[in-house]
């Protein structure tokens, strides 16, 4: 029952992530917001520029920040649960180890005591970096290096993505033999949760005198910290999961949250997804969330936002907005008569054969010019 409740949980996030996303791709940002407003990080490196200027870098809205206070919120009473029950591409890698088990992988990989110690450093100055440059340059700088992004994009904009693309196979194949390896080392909101962690008041207790050093919790801990000789499991690594505790069979091993104890992992895990899917329905019926604004192209000023123009926009919502006419776009892209209104702009180039007037294939980009000019020639 524990590991049944737990899955499912996991199971029910993975899947209304993927429909999101799907969502996106097929019905485009003027029906369905990017996967980039679901994700709790957008709200974390894009928190500075809006508490200092009051505005959101690009594809982040009030929905991502959300994410994050809820998340956080929970951190400081359960610690990293939010990675252990709840995140998709966690989970994505843990069940990828078990189909690792059962192509004959069986023993856990790690990587060497002092080389596992200075790697689990990476994900903070991964973090650091990534906050620095996002209020910097005021866009997601990560965006197209981050294999869930990647993983939620379902091979499109390979080229675009192909670092997120290749980090993220890399990352699938090193779960096959090594346990939550991106988790572990190098996953920046994984290495924010360690830090608000700190203040959690969850914590597993270890009775020595019952102890019988038979090792099963260190072996089920996914994140290769050290229970076995533990007083008390303090590590930031830590994400809440339980498994050390489900596996001892001397039940020495007490989680508790202050002064109340857990006593399985069902009982945290149906607590945690509970409270989490309660939280967010509350802020939906407050009217408070919303993982995108109205559109995408006007700014709060009214004013076309010109390098917000999107592959996933249809030309017919192009036209409608900018006040651009058809024509515009026929005589300046060569878009032939008869074309498809409510193609997403992205696919018209490939869709038609068209080439921009450096003989290259035709990308939003080139509809990005093609606005900005008419704007600036209207001031």
């Amino acid at each position: 029952m524990n590991k049944l409740i737990r899955f499912t949980g996991q199971a029910l996030m993975l899947a209304t992530v993927l429909y999101l996303a799907l969502a996106h791709q097929w019905y485009g940002i003027e029906k369905a917001a990017p996967i980039d407003g679901f994700c709790p990080f957008g709200g974390v490196v894009s928190f500075l520029k809006l508490v200092s200027t009051g505005e959101f870098v690009q594809r982040i809205y009030w929905g991502s920040i959300i994410l994050m206070v809820i998340t956080v919120a929970m951190t400081m009473i359960f610690g990293r649960a939010f990675c252990g029950f709840i995140c998709p591409l966690g989970t994505l890698q843990e069940w990828i180890r078990g189909i690792g088990r059962r192509m004959g992988f069986r023993k856990d990989r790690e990587l060497p005591t002092n080389l596992d110690k200075h790697l689990r450093y990476v994900k903070y100055a991964t973090l650091i970096l990534i906050m620095y440059l996002t209020y910097t340059t005021g866009e997601l700088i990560f965006r197209n290096y981050d294999p869930y992004v990647s993983l939620m994009h379902f091979g499109e904009e390979f080229e675009e993505k192909m670092f997120g693309y290749s980090i993220l196979a890399l990352v699938l194949a090193a779960a096959l033999v090594y346990k939550n390896f991106w988790c572990r080392y190098l996953c920046p909101l994984g290495g924010f949760y360690a830090i608000i962690s700190r203040l959690k008041m969850f914590g597993i207790k270890r009775d020595a005198g019952s102890c019988i050093d038979c090792g099963k919790c260190n072996k089920a801990c996914p994140h290769g910290i050290e229970v076995q000789h533990a007083k008390v499991v303090d590590s930031v690594d830590c994400v809440s999961c339980m498994r050390c505790v489900e596996s001892c069979p001397e039940d020495c091993l007490t989680a508790s949250v202050g002064k109340n104890r857990i006593k399985s992992q069902s009982q945290l895990a149906t607590i945690v997804l509970g409270l989490f899917i309660l939280l967010i329905g509350v802020t939906i019926a407050m009217g408070w969330w919303k993982a995108a604004p109205a559109s995408n192209l006007i700014m709060a000023d009214g004013s076309i936002d010109v390098a917000n123009i999107r592959g996933s926009n249809t030309l017919e919502y192009l036209i409608k907005t900018t006040g651009v006419p058809l024509e515009v776009f026929q005589k300046e892209l060569g878009i032939p008569e008869g074309v498809d209104e409510h193609m997403k702009l992205k696919m018209i180039g490939e869709k038609y054969g068209l080439k921009n007037s450096e003989g290259e294939p035709l990308e939003v980009e080139d509809f990005r010019k093609v606005v900005a000019e008419h704007v600036s020639s209207e001031d």
